[in-house]
């Protein structure tokens, strides 16, 4: 908490005086969620700088990566500050397993990542006889 009431002080007052909108957004799993696809794994960022997808190979800068979710939270349910972290996690991977769902086929790599990814653990019955054995 150090620190906090005088960001905030100094947030409201480039508000005022600039006209800027300030939107609080939820952090939770930013840096492990892909910008592109959807797909959540702590193992998408091994390194601090480096965000590397595991699902679509989607490969830039961590904190790019990390900015633009925060950019589309902002307008979004899961942005809420007022949301669990627990929610959120739950919220990301509803989300990637219906797109997943419209677009598997047959021979999809998703299979071993759905398996190990103890994100999707849930998940995993959904997709029973539609992943391959």
């Amino acid at each position: 908490r150090f620190g906090k009431r005088i960001i905030a002080e100094k947030l409201d007052s480039i508000k005022e005086e600039f006209g800027v909108k300030i939107t609080y957004v939820n952090p939770a799993y930013t840096s492990q969620t892909c910008f592109e696809c959807g797909y959540v794994d702590k193992n998408n960022r091994t390194m601090q700088a480096t965000f590397r997808c595991r699902h679509c190979g989607n490969k830039l800068h961590a904190d790019v990566n990390a900015s633009r979710n925060i950019l589309v939270r902002s307008s979004d349910r899961i942005g809420s500050i007022y949301v669990s972290k627990k929610l959120v996690l739950q919220l990301l991977v509803e989300r990637f397993t219906n797109k997943l769902e419209r677009r598997l086929r047959r021979n999809s790599t998703a299979k071993d990542l759905l398996l190990s990814n103890p994100y999707f653990k849930d998940y995993r019955e959904r997709f029973k006889g539609v992943l391959p054995a």
